[in-house]
């Protein structure tokens, strides 16, 4: 992502408008190409020397967010040494102090010989290694991707765009898209990055999706875990760009004044990140191993609907779904960022309790100093339908309440 000082775009007349680039333009083709060479030899040096030379191509132009925005992207996807494995920082102090003793203690030496006696003092000995090896500057370039000019530009206008989101207060999509298996693709995007949304569509009469309309709350709704969600919700912007027609809208301050920020497929912005489906929230990753390991009566479904009609334009979004070959059961979790659907998913199951669906929320949910999670204990569907966990949910959990489930009738 770029940061806030590299952002490049407009206010104009209360709407935010990004300074996207022309991927035929020959200036900004030149500049790509420069950088790109620029990063490409600085491979297995110093990344404070390749820096160094772009902030100096930089310094060529008048508008130096350009070149240092592209060369931000170029970075983001290239890979470093980096060195944590020794405990530099109290290292160091022992330099600093020990060449300190021995300026106050002994005449003047020859650098070699003070150097060391230096280490010899200190007990420590960096070797090949600067002394500042665990700081970004002194990271080795390992490699640099192998963009050509016209893939940077294309990443760089996708980038600028997610960059934006990340301070958004809401994010609102309409789309249109014929192919179900696409749509498929999208919701289970949106179900992987953990965004809960609100969902309405208009359906053909074999109930295939023909027009959707999806509303996610942003970082706004949830102050104090804003920069994850926003990260997250900037991250699913590459999943509606493969989408037939689409049109987003949503409200960001990246500054100190509010702007409507408003794109569509005519946008020409083309997705680079692949298929995003593939992604799965590490504790998810945790729980299927286990789960898999542990049951052998109940199975998660690989290829479950991506969402549920719940009826009345409401639609669940499950995380997982179990089946035993003859009934089918939803997981659905809730993490602190999904505050404000939890009570509406409550609702919807106390009020339909046959619905084959548990609900599984994370007790940070509930902060100690205003009763903690007495609440969710009260309901009287604790324990059948609903639990509650730390983290990631526990295998043996989901199991005892999958096991006391009656026979239940497939949403499909």
């Amino acid at each position: 992502m770029l940061t806030r000082d590299l952002l490049r775009f407009r206010n104009l007349s209360g709407y935010a408008r990004p300074a996207f680039l022309e991927e035929t333009d020959r200036k900004t083709l030149d500049l790509a190409a420069e950088l790109l060479e620029t990063w490409r030899v600085g491979v297995e040096s110093f990344r404070k020397e390749t820096e160094d030379a772009v902030n100096a191509l930089s310094a060529r132009w008048t508008d130096m967010k350009l070149p240092k925005g592209l060369s931000k992207v170029i970075a983001d996807a290239s890979r470093f040494t980096g060195d944590d494995s020794a405990s530099y920082p109290e290292d160091r102090a022992k330099l600093f102090l020990a060449s300190a003793e021995l300026l106050k203690s002994s005449g003047p030496l020859a650098p070699e010989t003070f150097r060391q006696t230096v280490f010899q003092r200190a007990g420590v000995m960096f070797r090949e290694n600067p002394i500042y090896a665990d700081l970004p500057d002194y990271e080795k370039i390992v490699s640099v991707p192998e963009w050509t000019p016209q893939e940077l530009i294309t990443r760089y206008n996708c980038v600028l765009a997610q960059s934006l989101l990340l301070y958004s207060s809401s994010l609102e999509i309409t789309a249109e898209e014929p192919d179900p298996a696409k749509l498929r693709r999208f919701f289970k995007q949106l179900r992987f990055l953990r965004l809960l949304a609100t969902v309405s569509m208009d359906q053909d009469r074999q109930g295939n999706a023909k027009r959707i309309k999806v509303y996610i709350d942003g970082p706004a709704a949830i102050l104090e875990n804003g920069t994850k969600y926003g990260l997250q919700l900037a991250s699913f912007f590459p999943a509606f760009l493969q989408l037939q027609s689409w049109k987003m809208s949503s409200v960001i301050k990246p500054g100190t004044h509010e702007l409507k920020f408003v794109l569509d497929s005519k946008s020409n912005l083309r997705g680079h990140f692949g298929n995003l489906s593939a992604y799965i929230p590490e504790e998810i990753k945790m729980f299927v191993s286990h789960f898999r390991q542990t049951s052998d009566h109940w199975k998660i479904v690989p290829d479950a609907p991506p969402f549920l009609n719940l009826g009345g334009q409401m639609f669940l979004f499950p995380d997982l779904t179990f089946s035993d070959g003859e009934k089918t059961i939803h997981l659905e979790l809730f993490h602190k960022w999904h505050e404000g659907q939890l009570k509406e998913r409550l609702e919807f199951l106390n009020s339909h309790p046959e619905t084959p669906i548990l609900i599984g929320i994370d007790r940070s949910l509930f902060p100690k100093k205003e009763g903690g999670d007495s609440v969710i204990k009260e309901n009287p569907l604790y324990g059948e339908k609903i639990f509650l966990f730390s983290g990631y949910p526990g295998v043996e959990r989901v199991l005892k309440i999958l096991n006391g489930q009656q026979q239940s009738t497939d949403l499909f």
